[in-house]
């Protein structure tokens, strides 16, 4: 076999059953050492909810983007973003994910791909990604409480109920990704349930009014009462809100026929998301048709609109179940990265330890829900822009590395895989990382300035400690990933 950038191949995971799909090899290691690592049990309605609440979790969140750029705008971007935005990653994802059905999802497919200094560098943009993300729902589920339980009081809960109340929350999302993806799988389809049924009812007894009205609905649509865009934290917004499919793939190793799970799970999220955004917003923008009122929480004074109190009030409780399904959600994704970056040696191995019950990655998942707590005390605003900020740094190198495999490795079976030559994803997947380029230069300098220094810095430590030399073995669950040197 020719040799490729970093002298590396890797060698598929062995089959055991065609009817399961490829097995993770770190499995297979656990099992022969007697560890009680997570057997693969997601199924499709697991990974639709898992996926879900790390793209969406709801309507909430998504007003901004009408109050930023119009009704019209946000509506036309439902219609067409998915395509360039949320599609590809998706498509991404599905491929990568049943091709290795690793803990750690991009984790491992960027380092084996594009070798272990830009595995490096992703797996630091990954971590302040998931950091900065994670920390914004212990906020939101806090604020939407209040709203709840003081719609109509000028109360607030004190310093220390604050307090008590994220660390109450984020202790119970720790228990529950400790004992299993799966129970958070389950979790998240009644979270799912509970979120979307009283935006069902609201759309339901809403969108017959604004259908009825032909001639208000469209002058509502059209932003007739607009008086100023901020184009720049419409974008923000817009692919905040449709992002966040492939974190799906860091529980690769815990699904179930991974090779048609992935595809249907995947496919059914993208529409459930999209509609999940665009319904309640065409009846939204009918009742509440001055734009300049859009902003968080808007959803609520919506229900109040169609039905009277007690819909804001359900609406209010499922803005909490929202940010409680997201950051159970989260979690999950962002311990198995850092598992991940355990298997690749970006981490120490103690990351990738697994509980001796449950076999899931217990000292991730208690330090990703410390660091949770840390950083919630960060402003909402500025959480927001770092987040997006190193997930398109992140985003640029996944796309890459999957046409990189798609070039080096044609061989290596594919249960899914991207219906278009190299050539076209290539062109297709440019779409995407030009929108992450372009974005990133909407941000505010200091962002920006934090973004090349993260590269400088993370860039600077890898070289100090060896550079490629480092990544050449690796260890993965205790075993050594297969990577072969074919330079001789």
């Amino acid at each position: 076999m020719a040799s490729h950038s970093d002298d590396r191949a890797y060698i598929p995971a062995s089959t055991s059953d065609d009817r399961e799909g490829p097995v993770s090899p770190s499995k297979e290691k656990d099992h022969a050492e007697g560890t009680e690592a997570a057997l693969p049990s997601l199924n499709v309605f697991q990974l639709v909810g898992i996926t879900y609440f790390s793209a969406a979790g709801g309507p909430f969140g998504f007003e901004e983007a009408i109050g930023s750029g119009g009704g019209s705008a946000a509506l036309l971007g439902l219609v067409f973003l998915p395509f360039f935005w949320s599609i590809p990653l998706a498509l991404m994802t599905a491929e990568f994910a049943t091709m290795m059905p690793e803990a750690g999802g991009h984790i491992i497919w960027v380092d084996k791909a594009l070798g272990p200094y830009f595995g490096t560098l992703n797996a630091a943009f990954s971590a302040f990604t998931n950091a900065f993300d994670n920390a914004l729902y212990p906020v939101m589920f806090v604020d939407y409480l209040e709203e709840a339980l003081f719609a109509y009081m000028k109360k607030d809960f004190s310093d220390a109920w604050d307090v008590g109340l994220r660390v109450a929350v984020i202790v119970l999302c720790v228990i529950l990704n400790i004992k299993g993806a799966d129970l958070v799988g389950d979790a998240s389809m009644l979270f799912g349930v509970l979120v979307l049924s009283p935006f069902i009812v609201m759309t339901f007894m809403g969108l017959g009014p604004a259908l009825d009205d032909l001639d208000g609905l469209p002058g509502a649509v059209v932003d007739t009462e607009k008086n100023d865009y901020r184009w720049g934290a419409f974008a923000a917004v817009m692919l905040w809100n449709t992002s966040g499919f492939d974190n799906a793939g860091t529980c690769a190793a815990e699904v179930a026929n991974p090779g048609k799970t992935y595809p249907r799970a995947l496919a059914i999220s993208v529409v459930l998301v999209m509609a999940s955004y665009a319904l309640p917003t065409l009846v939204g923008i009918y009742y509440i048709p001055d734009m300049d009122e859009w902003e968080d929480g808007v959803f609520v004074d919506v229900g109040e609109e169609v039905a009277g109190p007690w819909l804001r009030n359900w609406l209010g409780l499922a803005g909490v179940v929202s940010s409680l399904g997201l950051m159970c959600t989260l979690l999950c994704t962002a311990s198995r990265m850092l598992e991940g970056m355990a298997h690749t040696g970006a981490l120490p191995p103690i990351f990738g330890k697994l509980h001796p019950k449950y076999g899931t990655p217990w000292v991730s998942i208690v330090i990703t829900g410390v660091t949770t707590l840390a950083l919630s005390v960060l402003p909402f605003s500025a959480l927001a822009e770092a987040d997006m900020l190193f997930y398109n740094l992140s985003n640029i190198l996944k796309f890459v590395a999957l046409v990189k495999f798609r070039v080096t490795h044609p061989e290596m079976a594919r249960p899914y895989k991207v219906p278009l030559n190299t050539l076209g994803m290539a062109l297709y997947f440019s779409l995407p990382c030009l929108l992450c380029g372009a974005s990133i230069f909407l941000f505010s300098w200091s962002s920006i300035i934090a973004g090349v220094a993260v590269t400088m810095l993370v860039s600077l430590i890898y070289w100090l400690k060896g550079g490629n030399d480092v990544g050449l073995k690796k260890k993965e669950h205790g075993s050594e990933i297969s990577l072969v040197d074919h330079s001789s």
